[in-house]
């Protein structure tokens, strides 16, 4: 990698190059039609370049560049007018420009200056200058011999002033340098012709006036700006261009043109002036001097007087003194006049009779008399006079007026005696309690209790005694199913806990204990022969097939049947007791009546010969003995019987 690449990428690391030249030299067409009728406001004299006018771009990155760090002047074909060139080079959404452009005439506009960095040959901007110059490179005639030695004299001044040679290793076209995508200046840029008045120019063999080189075999450049030189069938002809732009060699100056051959005018002085009143500006090699100067100035601080120049500033003198000997205000000086600002805090009323004095309203106000003591501590009411400050004689002391833990005898040389500690007293204030004397003053005792235990009501005591007022803040009912509870009208109410599920099939929650108990159906029809769900709010019951209880206690193995429960089949109420009546009741089952026994015995003796002994009652149906017996005593005996099992039974 060159030294000139590897600086360029050094100087991009600490300016932050922009690499964005890839469209200045195709200018919108809408930029030069509006670009022709421009007159641009040229700013004389502030150019690096003395013959160039200043017009200022947006576009470039600031740096500090000089000898050493710019390397390279850089050749340029705009694709354009020279009007829409400088056009386009101020528009900040361009994001392009270049150090100088020249037009066809020669006239010179410099845009970027040569310490910062022009964006025009993307990655190598860091160490080049570039010169734009009117035309296209397409175009065989566009580069004028005006525009031409135009720029070899702008080119010959950065040569010479950054140490480079004029030859091809530091003058370059755009096409030449690293990673470029442009063509120009292209082949009609008159290289060697170029090179050659460069080279004069440096050496100082083209007089003068400036670069001079062969513009034909016979040499026709006469080294003289003002003049336009043609070779016609090998005779030189040289004639005044006059109106010309040119340089008359001092940097100081600006405005010259040709005027019958020589370059004259230069009327416009470059501005110098820094708007300090402590230095005497001037200019010298185009450079702006600013001499210091000892003289009386102004600091533009209209409290300061006698200012005065020093080093090049202008130091401020003396301070404006503002005193109005008012010891209620502060004084000071604003914008030249005097301001008073009333204070507060202590002074002097001047009475010696008072003590505490302070400032109100910008005057001193007295403050409390002199706490007059003539010394005897039975006296009382005591005057300061107010010449002298002395104090007077008082009157004698009434201890009985001191409070109820004085007594009423006046020792004169401790005062007013005290009543004995621990005397009980009356302080007057209905905030304390069980006060006793002591030391002669009354003790505060204890604070009084005036806490009502009503979170609902502000506890004090003021001098009327204890007040509860209510309030109406946040508070705890002590419920734990209430949210937000806040104190109305001295009671602590809270809002009940909302336990909606929002379901609309359960029946509605309550809260318990600060939780929300879950809520049940709403659908059940209590018919165990339908299946109940709820579908948005709606009840619905399917029939179905499966065992059911018909709630009557005589039947078993009951079935549902389009939703109704059919009774199944009669229970077996026999209890095998021929001593019981059998019988079932459908709300009670089963029962089973006693004292059958005592009709069937008698049905039995009735009968007995027609019947051979079996009788129509249960007890009598059974075989009889054998053996010889009374039937009327056969039948009792069986239904004793009977009942004794009967009766174990239920035991």
């Amino acid at each position: 990698m060159s030294i000139r690449i590897v600086q360029s990428t050094l100087l991009c690391l600490l300016i932050g190059c922009a690499d964005a030249h890839d469209g200045h030299h195709h200018i919108p067409p809408e930029v030069e039609r509006q670009a022709q009728n421009l007159v641009f406001p040229l700013a004389l004299g502030q150019a690096d370049y003395g013959p160039a006018n200043w017009i200022k771009s947006p576009n470039y990155s600031t740096s500090n560049r000089g000898k050493g760090k710019i390397t390279t002047v850089v050749v340029h074909t705009v694709q354009g007018s020279y009007n829409g060139c400088i056009s386009w080079f101020q528009n900040p959404s361009a994001k392009v420009s270049a150090h100088y452009v020249i037009s066809k005439s020669g006239q010179v506009t410099q845009m970027v200056k040569e310490k910062d960095v022009a964006w025009h040959v993307g990655s190598q901007n860091g160490y080049t200058v570039g010169i734009e110059h009117e035309g296209w490179v397409s175009d065989a005639n566009w580069a004028t011999p005006a525009m031409v030695t135009a720029s070899a004299k702008l080119t010959c001044y950065l040569v010479k002033k950054y140490g480079l040679t004029a030859t091809k290793t530091h003058i370059k076209g755009h096409v030449e340098l690293p990673k470029q995508t442009h063509t120009d200046p292209g082949k009609y840029w008159p290289w060697e012709s170029y090179l050659n008045q460069v080279s004069a120019c440096v050496k100082g063999t083209g007089g003068s006036s400036g670069p001079v080189g062969p513009t034909c075999p016979s040499s026709c450049d006469d080294g003289n700006a003002c003049t336009d030189d043609t070779c016609v069938s090998g005779i030189c002809k040289s004639t005044y261009a006059n109106g010309k732009v040119c340089w008359d060699g001092d940097a100081c100056t600006a405005g010259e043109s040709c005027k019958q051959g020589k370059c004259v005018g230069g009327a416009i002085v470059k501005n110098c002036d820094d708007n300090n009143p402590c230095t005497v500006d001037g200019c010298s090699s185009g450079a702006c001097t600013h001499q210091a100067k000892s003289l009386p100035c102004d600091d533009g601080d209209p409290c300061t007087l006698k200012d005065l120049c020093k080093s090049g500033s202008c130091i401020g003198g003396t301070t404006k003194i503002c005193n109005d000997g008012n010891p209620c205000t502060e004084d000071a000086c604003v914008g030249g006049q005097c301001v008073t600002t009333a204070t507060t805090g202590g002074c002097d009323d001047g009475d010696p009779c008072t003590v505490k004095d302070s400032c109100k309203g910008g005057q001193c106000t007295s403050g409390v008399g002199t706490n007059c003591d003539d010394g005897d501590p039975c006296t009382v009411g005591e005057q300061c006079d107010k010449k002298s400050g002395q104090c007077t004689s008082g009157l004698k002391a009434d201890c009985t007026e001191q409070g109820p833990c004085v007594t009423g005898v006046c020792d004169p040389k401790t005062g007013c005696l005290p009543a004995n500690d621990g005397q009980s007293c009356d302080d007057g204030d209905p905030c304390t309690q069980a006060t006793r004397c002591k030391a002669g003053q009354c003790d505060g005792g204890s604070k009084v209790d005036c806490n009502d235990g009503n979170p609902c009501t502000h506890d004090s005591c003021n001098v009327k005694g204890c007040l509860n007022l209510p309030h109406a803040q946040p508070c705890d009912d002590g419920q734990a199913c209430t949210l937000a509870d806040i104190c109305v009208g001295s009671v602590c109410k809270g809002q009940l806990i909302s336990c909606d599920d929002g379901d609309p099939c359960t029946t509605a929650q309550v809260c318990v204990q600060g939780q929300c108990t879950a809520g049940k159906g709403v659908c059940d029809d209590g018919n165990d022969c339908t299946r109940d769900h709820c579908t948005a709010g709606q009840c619905n019951h399917k029939p179905l097939v499966s065992d059911c209880d018909d709630s009557d206690q005589c039947t078993i193995q009951s079935y549902c049947k389009g939703e109704l429960c059919q009774g199944g089949v009669p229970i077996d109420c026999d209890d095998g007791d021929p001593c019981t009546s059998d019988r079932c009741v459908s709300t009670r089952g089963c029962l089973h009546d006693i004292g059958a026994c005592a009709a069937d015995a008698a049905k039995s003796v009735k009968t007995s010969s027609a019947n051979d002994g079996v009788g129509s009652g249960g007890c009598a149906a059974r075989p009889r003995s054998t053996a010889p017996a009374s039937p009327l005593n056969f039948a009792l005996w069986a239904c004793v019987a009977a009942l004794i099992v009967r009766r174990r039974r239920r035991i």
